[in-house]
């Protein structure tokens, strides 16, 4: 592989706009994490409010980045033509979404793929997918364990 087609304009651009996408990802997660862990506690001894609440919100905030990337899927595919839609269904923002949620999830039914530049931006979301989901299901425990804690 030859330097021109690593450090292509195209590439750049793609590997640009994913750092942007984990990282507005990452910080989002962040602070809804920390908003829960300040405010859980204020809601009284109740465990299960607690949870369903928390539940509600980290099931909320993972549908939001897989619709942060599906729309970096929309701008890198629909609008820039940094790659290809390989699949039966159309490259719409519903699809998008379809793809990101299993790229997310790390199912990857294969049913649909990206080719091109494009890919990397896959690749990322299913790295970044795997540990959110998992930093999620820590707090999850965490936050179940110091309820259970608060009411001994």
């Amino acid at each position: 592989m030859n330097n021109n087609s690593l450090f292509s304009a195209e590439n750049l651009i793609v590997a640009g706009i994913t750092l942007v996408v984990v990282v507005v990802a990452v910080l989002i997660h962040h602070e809804v994490l920390n908003t829960l862990y300040r405010r859980l506690p204020t809601l009284g001894r109740r465990a299960r409010r607690r949870m369903f609440l928390l539940t509600g919100v980290i099931l909320a905030v993972h549908v939001f980045e897989i619709w942060l990337f599906a729309s970096a899927y929309w701008l890198l595919l629909g609008y820039l033509d940094f790659g290809t839609w390989v699949g039966r269904t159309s490259p719409d923002i519903f699809n998008f979404v379809y793809f990101s949620a299993a790229a997310y999830t790390t199912a990857g039914w294969g049913d649909v793929v990206v080719e091109g530049p494009a890919r990397i931006l896959a690749g990322m979301e299913s790295l970044l997918g795997l540990v959110l989901i998992t930093w999620s299901a820590s707090f999850t425990f965490w936050e179940l364990k110091r309820s259970w804690d608060d009411n001994k």
